[in-house]
């Protein structure tokens, strides 16, 4: 391969800087699972680590949708519930083709334009990702970053409301009455 050959030949700054988003976000949101799962299955941090610790993402969500749906009483809630885990499930699929596929210009290439990209003489009008013949196109980056971010943002409010109120109302009831004023 040639010293030069670069992604930044076939991306632009804006898109590397996006792509980093999703990166992110993704991360962010692998997190929020991890965390969500541990809320549900009421588990302590040591548990989480080992059992929910190895899991990917996409695992996670799957387990989550499992489990949270049944843990949520109102019906309208574990829908809206449901639908989220189906969407932020389907932008991990997006994330994955965009973080592991191999970058280059839509469409076929011809020897002269690879020679050109690969010495940055010229960078591709419209580049996308492909992995196991899926394909993502690098216009979408951004609409992925903001859709993993809010959807991250969606699933808090949805535990706020639900698991992690429990969670909290446990936990004050296995403190005994004047434990905490004790202790300051």
């Amino acid at each position: 391969m040639p010293k030069n050959f670069s992604i930044r030949n076939i991306l632009t700054e804006k898109q590397l800087a996006v792509l980093g988003e999703v990166a992110c976000a993704s991360a962010q949101l692998e997190s929020t699972t991890g965390f969500m799962l541990m809320l549900v299955l009421q588990f302590n941090a040591v548990d989480q680590d080992a059992i929910v610790g190895p899991m990917t993402i996409s695992t996670r969500l799957d387990v989550l949708k499992k489990v949270g749906a049944t843990r949520i009483k109102s019906k309208k809630r574990a829908k809206e519930f449901s639908k989220l885990m189906d969407h932020l499930k389907d932008c991990v699929g997006q994330r994955n083709i965009a973080i592991h596929g191999l970058w280059g210009p839509e469409g076929e290439m011809k020897l002269g334009d690879l020679m050109m990209i690969m010495t940055g003489q010229e960078k591709p009008k419209a580049v996308e990702a492909k992995n196991k013949n899926r394909v993502f196109k690098a216009a979408k980056l951004e609409q992925l970053a903001n859709e993993l971010d809010e959807g991250g943002t969606k699933l808090w409010d949805i535990a706020k409301a639900t698991w992690l109120k429990k969670r909290i109302k446990a936990d004050r009831k296995a403190v005994p009455r004047g434990a905490l004023s004790a202790i300051s």
